[in-house]
């Protein structure tokens, strides 16, 4: 098992629908790439390019599939090479965590073996928190909407102005959920 980094056009490499590389973008790339050649070993599949550059690992490789072009356990060279193929193809590079690499990151970490920052893993779990939280306010406000509606109810014969304030508290509610969660499924688009 490794860590996969991949060369993606989506916020996630997992979720790439709509955003893919397609296998001709990659197979016409490595056919421009003086550095990079398919393959001979047909038991790798028609997509897997063999990189010659200088890397510690004995035959560094790239492979497309799914929309993404990706390698395991890649070098500081070869994520560098992964920089470069990525501005050609339009994309960025990203490792399975989510974190973002780039040319400054490189420059910065001074080419050490791993490359690996977290520039944008954080990003992910913000996300993902935001999500959550989005979610429980939409069942926290149906959940106040009914209960608000259930008191207008109950002071229904005995108190008039609160049936009313309770009343339309208990609907902004259930309406401010709705809304909510009708509202979520664009920004989860993204």
């Amino acid at each position: 098992m490794g860590y996969d980094v991949h060369i993606t056009r989506a916020e996630l490499w997992a979720e790439n629908e709509g955003h893919w590389i397609t296998a001709e973008e990659w197979l016409r790339v490595v056919e421009e790439d003086e550095e990079l050649q398919l393959d001979p070993h047909p038991s790798n599949g028609p997509y897997m390019a063999i990189w010659n550059g200088p890397s510690e690992n004995s035959e560094p490789w790239l492979d497309w599939a799914d929309g993404n072009v990706f390698t395991k356990n890649p070098d500081a060279p070869l994520l560098a090479k992964m920089i470069e193929l990525a501005g050609k193809l339009k994309a960025k590079v990203q490792g399975d965590d989510g974190e973002i690499y780039d040319a400054q990151d490189m420059q910065q970490e001074g080419g050490n073996k791993s490359g690996r920052t977290t520039t944008r893993f954080s990003d992910k779990w913000r996300l993902y928190a935001s999500r959550i939280f989005f979610i429980f306010f939409i069942i926290a406000a149906i959940a106040f909407g009914f209960r608000f509606i259930y008191m207008a109810y109950d002071l229904y014969d005995r108190n008039v102005a609160g049936t009313i304030f309770f009343g339309l508290f208990g609907i902004f509610f259930l309406v401010s959920g709705i809304f909510c969660g009708w509202a979520m499924r664009f920004v989860w688009k993204r």
